[in-house]
């Protein structure tokens, strides 16, 4: 932990008159009255302070007191400054959720009733020279100056930890949400809430794959999604950033693949709507699936019901390779160019509809041409366009063959 603020045996020494030091003590015989002023202008003043179940009348008092005895005690002495009190006032505020200006405006408070107090002590005694006022002025704005800032250092470092903290504490939390590892429904239930996710609800989970060793596929994911309404709970790995999105009705999935994908940075899958969060694991393992169906090297966005087919080649890797080799295996010995334009047409044939004008039209070519490339592709893997299920196999083949290295089925015109 860093040293808070100059180290006290470098502070500078301010050197008191005598007179102002025996005006001090004197005001310190009479600290419990001050103490009492103060905390009623406090809570008269800072509707924070008013709030006991945050900061006690307790507290409060002990706080005052701890930080008036201290003003008091650098005011009848000569070393650097202990600035112990304002550092414990600082950290503790922090830990309340105190905001900062509420507390600085408490300690003008306080410093401006001791400064009266000693006013008033001086013009008690005759013998008090205003030069020696202007001189007690000087020292009082200069302990004003060393005490907001050690509190201010104080109060900056405790709720960066705090944030440390709780953004540990929130990544623990998601860790469990996506291993299943929440045993019942009462933790279940608080988990939700510290992710500020309802525990029933619209529910999907997007795996964005990182870019780089973990770099962030969907860079400031959970801001971005927040401006539109979208609550969200995220976690980054080195190969992998994964959310869970809590989405306010079924209509929004349109919306949130939008912003998807004009944010993302590689391929981003999204797993099938779910309605209860414990359910996350299994929308997770389908995510993952999606994104990895996707072709590599470029940013994309696909949910589950957009490619269940090209998810199923994914969940099970090597035996759609071996599908692919089965049903185009005579196609894919071709050589790279007749490969590459028969099954680009036949890709952009399904693509169509099934329709060789629409097809000529996608791949600018004539429609005898397509339907000239698509009897040749017949003839190779001997299946028929006019059988479903030669169809079907054609289909799920290309899915496959888009996960092989090398993918062979880019159009060629």
């Amino acid at each position: 932990m860093s040293t808070l603020g100059p180290d006290p045996a470098r502070r500078p020494r301010v050197v008191l008159a005598p007179e102002i030091a025996e005006i001090t003590g004197s005001v310190a015989a009479r600290l419990p009255d001050l103490v009492d002023r103060v905390i009623e202008r406090i809570l008269a003043e800072i509707e924070f302070y008013r709030d006991r179940d945050v900061v006690s009348l307790e507290d409060l008092r002990g706080s005052v007191r701890n930080n008036l005895e201290s003003m008091v005690g650098q005011l009848t002495t000569n070393p650097p400054p202990d600035l112990s009190a304002p550092r414990v006032t600082g950290r503790r505020r922090a830990r309340q959720g105190t905001p900062l200006a509420d507390i600085l405006h408490a300690y003008r408070i306080g410093f401006a009733a001791l400064w009266e107090a000693i006013v008033d002590e001086a013009r008690q005694r005759t013998q008090a020279p205003s030069e020696m006022l202007v001189d007690a002025a000087s020292v009082v704005w200069w302990l004003i100056g060393e005490y907001t800032q050690e509190l201010t250092v104080a109060y900056r470092e405790a709720a960066a930890e705090l944030l440390l903290a709780g953004a540990r504490e929130r990544s623990a939390m998601v860790e469990a949400l996506f291993t299943g590892g929440i045993p019942d429904r009462d933790t279940l239930w608080e988990a939700a809430k510290l992710l500020r996710l309802p525990w029933e609800g619209v529910f999907v989970v997007v795996a964005v794959e990182t870019p780089g060793l973990a770099q962030e596929g969907l860079p400031d994911a959970e801001a971005l999604l927040a401006g539109r309404g979208i609550g969200s709970a995220w976690q980054l790995h080195p190969d992998i950033q994964m959310g869970v999105v809590s989405l306010r009705h079924r209509d929004a999935v349109p919306l949130l693949l939008e912003l998807l994908g004009r944010g993302v940075r590689a391929r981003a899958g999204v797993s099938p709507i779910y309605y209860a969060l414990g359910d996350t694991p299994r929308a997770l393992h389908y995510a993952r699936l999606v994104q990895t169906s996707l072709p590599p090297g470029a940013p994309a966005v696909a949910q589950f019901e957009e490619t269940p087919l090209r998810v199923l080649a994914a969940a099970a890797p090597d035996a759609a390779g071996e599908l692919a080799r089965t049903v185009l295996g005579a196609v894919l010995d071709l050589p790279v160019q007749d490969r590459s334009m028969l099954l680009g047409t036949l890709r952009a044939w399904f693509e169509a509809g099934g329709s060789a004008v629409e097809t000529g039209r996608r791949i600018y070519c004539h429609p005898n041409t397509v339907r000239y490339r698509l009897r040749r592709l017949q003839e190779h893997t001997g299946r028929s366009l006019d059988n479903p299920r030669a169809v079907a196999e054609l289909l799920a083949a290309l899915e496959a063959l888009r996960l092989m290295p090398g993918d062979s089925g880019s159009s060629e015109r």
